[in-house]
């Protein structure tokens, strides 16, 4: 069987880490800050990296529509000529169905890792 760990114990933790602390940096700075601090941690920890980098992904797309510094807003505020504010009211609905995902995502590492599994096997991490 594939040796894994999940990311319930640091869950809590990572998500407000890569959530809500560089909102004000650019999108693939972040992806590269928290890929390299992070994944070098939780490879040693024997984290699956699949799930880390899908977990991760996730986090950062909720941390570009949060408001007020998510820049997904901003921008789709900007394509719809909307005010900024309507935009906000109408995404926190699919702002907390995100956040839904993320902990199922988070919690269940099976949900994440059953397509790699069957296409390349149960390998050990």
């Amino acid at each position: 069987p594939r040796a894994r760990r999940t990311l319930r114990l640091l869950h809590p933790s990572i998500d407000m880490l890569v959530v809500r602390l560089p909102q004000s940096l650019q999108w693939c700075v972040r992806w590269l800050n928290h890929l390299l601090v992070l994944g070098s941690i939780l490879v040693k920890l024997n984290v699956d990296p699949v799930h880390f980098g899908i977990v991760l992904v996730t986090n950062l797309i909720i941390a570009g529509v949060t408001p007020p510094v998510g820049q997904m807003m901003f921008i789709s505020s900007q394509v719809m000529r909307v005010p900024m504010e309507d935009n906000t009211v109408e995404v926190m609905p699919f702002l907390g169905a995100m956040l839904v995902v993320l902990l199922v995502l988070t919690h269940f590492p099976q949900i994440t890792l059953w397509l790699p599994d069957w296409v390349y096997g149960k390998a050990v991490v």
